[in-house]
């Protein structure tokens, strides 16, 4: 969520601007308070985040090691091969052309 830090130019107090909200979410704070309290937002983010990881993009182990060795041989390709065997080789690192699901 796009958010930015405020600083009032005349007391130096901070606040946080909300795009999504376009307007502040938060009252004017001294430094260490307003820091405080980013803190905590960013604590509850993460939290939030982390107990609900299966939302997220995942690879197995397998996919990642094969996602390597594609491109370490894509990074070996001579510039002048035509590519021939590059869909084949593709299937054999990933199996038949299909990424593992899970």
């Amino acid at each position: 969520m796009p958010r930015y830090s405020i600083q009032n130019p005349e007391t130096k107090q901070w606040r946080c601007f909300s795009t999504i909200v376009d307007d502040f979410i938060c009252d004017w704070m001294d430094r260490d308070d307003y820091i405080e309290w980013k803190l905590k937002e960013e604590r509850e983010r993460i939290t939030k985040e982390l107990s609900s990881l299966e939302k997220y993009p995942y690879m197995t182990y397998e996919e990642c090691l094969k996602t390597i060795e594609w491109r370490e041989y894509c990074e070996q390709m001579d510039p002048d091969d035509d590519g021939s065997t590059v869909i084949e080789d593709y299937k054999r690192i990933f199996n038949g052309g299909r990424r593992n699901e899970s």
